[in-house]
């Protein structure tokens, strides 16, 4: 659709339909073998800051999102999991440390811009930090101020950090989005509990989630016409839009070599030709992304701001609606084969037909065919 409003002439959209369907299938495919993988390591992740009879380790974590595909490691930053020990501190609340939520009291939450924040109190009504929009990066938590090897805030700017942390991916300009750590920077991170409940709990979450982390997505062959050449989907397409035949669900040998030579006349006969020729062609093609057609058209290729690509998408359907409603609506009409057969000079075709046949009856079609006179020309 975005294609049909861009700067794709009507042979070149005909010609790259079913390479559309066919990217568009392998495409859903992937991304929902992704998605499955993201759900999993959120659960794990979220159960790792939210061990059994814990409340808000790490207040707005559970809400950050994991990269489905990113490749993460142990907190610790090395092969071996996180060091977990009860909190010695005589109070059970360590300020340095994460402390989990067996001694809070209270909790209230406050919204600051995109972020709801947890305050905690302990038993000595410990105060959170406040984010600010000059600390930035200081997201209420009750792990706060760590230095050298111990879990607490830092970064700068809009970003908050857990140090020696890999898990989360960095959307820039996001108030207190976790961010990546590079791997040369990353330390050893200990994790403070109360008792060993949390201690286990905590550590069988962090190696469930780098379990999952460490295996790769399933890989999916290459979508190319060629890879793909026997996708029965991209065949049936092939058939009806390029070799413009009737609908059908299975092909004779013949057919199937017309279909394959046709694929190759369109696509290119080797991958290299598919690269230079219609892969080259849909990324170069230009879309609008605004209704005035004076603004200016961008690239396919270059637009990853999914926002984008969106309005592109609605400014196509909105030209299509609209031409569909200017276009008169001929579907109504019938001409008998007799009719077609004859040369239009000697034939005078009086037709008072307007509603569309109701493929259920046949009483309407003797109706309608009542209705259509024909003359021959003397």
């Amino acid at each position: 659709l975005i294609l049909r409003y861009s700067t794709a002439t009507t042979e070149e959209i005909r010609k790259l339909t079913p390479l559309f369907n066919l990217l568009n299938k392998c495409s859903t495919e992937h991304v929902q073998d992704a998605k499955t993988k993201e759900k999993w390591v959120s659960l794990v992740a979220i159960k790792l800051v939210h061990a059994p009879g814990a409340s808000e380790p790490l207040a707005g974590l559970a809400a950050m999102r994991v990269a489905a595909g990113g490749a993460a490691t142990a907190i610790s930053g090395t092969d071996r999991y996180i060091t977990i020990r009860p909190d010695p501190a005589s109070d059970g609340i360590s300020k340095h440390f994460c402390s989990l939520a067996e001694l809070l009291e209270t909790q209230t939450t406050r919204t600051d811009g995109d972020i709801t924040a947890t305050k905690v109190f302990s038993a000595k009504k410990l105060t959170a930090i406040t984010t600010t929009a000059q600390s930035g990066a200081e997201l209420e938590m009750c792990c706060v101020a760590g230095n050298g090897n111990d879990c607490g805030t830092g970064g700068s700017g809009t970003h908050l950090w857990i140090k020696g942390h890999k898990l989360f991916t960095e959307a820039t300009q996001t108030k207190c989005q976790v961010q990546e750590i590079p791997i040369g920077t990353r330390t050893p991170v200990s994790l403070h509990t109360i008792n060993t409940v949390h201690a286990d709990s905590l550590k069988n979450a962090e190696e469930s989630l780098h379990k999952l982390q460490s295996q790769p997505l399933s890989k999916t062959t290459e979508c190319t016409s060629h890879s793909m050449a026997n996708d029965s989907r991209l065949r049936r397409d092939v058939w009806t839009i390029l070799l413009k035949q009737s609908p059908k669900s299975s092909f004779s040998i013949q057919e199937n070599d017309q279909i394959t030579t046709a694929i190759k006349a369109a696509y290119g006969n080797t991958p290299e030709e598919y690269d230079t020729g219609p892969k080259k062609k849909i990324e170069e093609t230009k879309g609008t992304t605004n209704h005035d057609d004076t603004s200016a058209k961008l690239e396919i290729k270059g637009i990853s701001d999914e926002k984008k690509l969106k309005a592109m998408l609605a400014v196509a359907r909105t030209r299509s609606a609209a031409a569909k409603k200017r276009r008169p609506n001929t579907s109504h009409i019938i001409f008998p084969t007799k009719i077609q057969n004859q040369h239009p000079a000697k034939i005078k075709i009086k037709m008072n037909a307007t509603k569309r046949i109701n493929a259920h009856g046949k009483e309407q079609k003797k109706l309608l065919s009542a209705k259509l006179k024909v003359e021959k020309m003397k």
